[in-house]
């Protein structure tokens, strides 16, 4: 009566495999019928009906007839019941091995264990590591896995990308392989206990945020923020250690460039200052001239000061767009620019004597701007007295 009532079902069966018995668990995984079974020929048994109910009928019917054409051995094999009218579908396994005393020896026990919650937990945790290799494989940053003595046992396709491994060769790389020359921002090499694994690896801590350079085998040189952190055994001993590496190639670059930029900014707003300062001054003086003499040639030099200064105004416009080179050049008479120059500035107390009539090939408006700034920090910062006096 308790084998009757087990959850495992059993099959006995005596020397000519016919069944000798079978109990309630047998009935309900095989949707049988004890009375209609007892003393059936097992071989027949299982070629008439049982495999049928099998999701796999031929290696059911494989496995359980080799035993009966040599019993001599333990089975043992997993087999998937599929759902019917008479049984539900579940997860067998099956287990069996002969005996060999008693009045059915020769004969073969047969034990079919329900297994469905097992396999069900098996394939949830199957689909779990699944999805985490999917997640590992498809993330956006480099992972990579190290074991305790630093050798990179996995790297996911990002981390293989960013640390330019491929799939031959990234067992074989250490966290401070000299291949990939890590060096600082300076240039300068690190050495192998400053870099984050072995930091991980001496503190059992996480290190985040570590930036540093590497140069690929192809000669190009990559920015690497890197984040470690241990994997401990139950004992808290580092076993592993995980490192997330982002590429910061472009984003340095990018801060680079801006502020490239923002110099070259700053130094474009300075010329806009230094140089329409000039005209700035003379209309202003030619404008408290006008307004205490009425006289039109100051009226006509605050013109001439307006004009300059749209004039700087679109060359200075031209220069932010097209960069500092020089693509227009006119042959210049300097006497005659420079007494131009001259007249953009207030000089009550200078003069201005020309002593050359040559002429040359430049870029007029560029070399405007060079004798206005010139006279002009001439007249500011220049000495007033004579040359041939001590001090000067």
């Amino acid at each position: 009566d308790v084998l009757n009532v087990s959850y495992v079902g059993t099959f006995v069966l005596d020397a000519d495999f016919s069944v000798v018995w079978i109990n309630d668990s047998i009935e309900t995984y095989f949707g049988i019928d004890r009375t209609e079974i007892l003393g059936a020929d097992k071989r027949q048994l299982i070629t008439n009906e049982i495999k049928h109910i099998f999701a796999d009928p031929a290696e059911f019917t494989e496995k359980v007839l080799a035993t009966y054409d040599n019993n001599t051995y333990i089975e043992q094999f997993e087999c998937h019941v599929r759902p019917a009218e008479d049984h539900e579908g579940r997860w067998l396994e099956h287990r069996s091995y002969p005996i060999t005393t008693g009045p059915y020896k020769g004969g073969r026990i047969e034990h079919y264990v329900d297994i469905t919650a097992r396999k069900h937990r098996d394939q949830e945790l199957e689909a779990e590591r699944q999805l985490l290799d999917r997640l590992f494989e498809t993330n956006p940053v480099g992972i990579a896995l190290l074991d305790s003595d630093g050798q990179i046992i996995r790297a996911n396709k990002h981390g293989e990308m960013v640390l330019g491994l491929s799939r031959s060769t990234r067992t074989t790389l250490r966290y401070d392989d000299p291949e990939w020359k890590i060096h600082d921002t300076d240039g300068e090499p690190i050495p192998s206990d400053e870099l984050p694994f072995a930091r991980v690896q001496q503190t059992g801590e996480p290190v985040l945020g570590y930036e540093h350079g590497i140069t690929l085998a192809d000669g190009t040189t990559r920015w690497l923020s890197v984040n470690a952190a241990p994997l401990e055994t139950d004992d808290k001993t580092v076993e592993q250690g995980s490192c997330v590496v982002v590429d910061m190639t472009v984003i340095r670059d990018s801060k680079r460039e801006l502020a490239q930029q923002n110099e070259g900014l700053a130094e474009f707003a300075s010329i806009v200052s230094h140089d329409l300062r000039n005209p700035l001054n003379v209309l202003s003086g030619s404008l408290e001239l006008a307004q205490e003499t009425g006289q039109a040639v100051h009226f006509e030099r605050s013109q001439r000061a307006v004009d300059r200064m749209a004039h700087l105004i679109d060359d200075l416009l031209s220069l932010a767009w097209t960069g500092e080179a020089i693509d227009r050049t006119e042959a210049v008479d300097i006497g005659e620019l420079a007494t131009e120059c001259w007249q953009h500035l207030t000089t009550e107390k200078a003069t201005l004597v020309i002593e050359t009539d040559q002429v040359i090939t430049a870029d007029s408006s560029r070399l405007t701007q060079l004798f206005e700034n010139l006279f002009r920090n001439s007249v500011e910062h220049g000495s007033t007295k004579n040359r041939t006096q001590s001090g000067d």
